[in-house]
């Protein structure tokens, strides 16, 4: 569809709606000025005749991801852990694999 448009007593276009769209988004055009397109009896306010709506998505439109989320929703929840108590737990856990080792080379022999 072709609209043409009127702005300040002077008559433009015509122009494809994306167009209109984009010169109103770009604030070239006002939401008060008018626009016709054939089977309209009147001119119209552009904001009736293109209302506000995200624009149709195009290979440089932009997308973006959503935030990252906690893997679980308790970390989201759970109080700040200390790079220490982890650090103490992954001793632990290497010093049990050693004492395993030192039990098992007991009963080996």
């Amino acid at each position: 569809m072709q609209f043409h448009v009127a702005q300040n007593g002077e008559k433009t276009g015509p122009f494809d709606r994306d167009e209109v769209y984009r010169r109103l988004v770009v604030g070239e055009l006002k939401p008060t000025d008018l626009g016709w397109h054939e089977g309209l009896a009147e001119w119209e306010p552009l904001s009736k005749l293109v209302p506000p709506q995200a624009p149709p998505l195009t290979a440089s439109t932009p997308v973006f991801a959503p935030a990252a989320l906690p893997l679980h929703p308790s970390a989201a929840e759970a109080p700040g852990t200390s790079g220490l108590a982890i650090g103490s737990l992954v001793c632990g856990m290497a010093h049990l694999d050693d004492s395993v080792e030192v039990v098992r080379g007991v009963f080996r022999h």
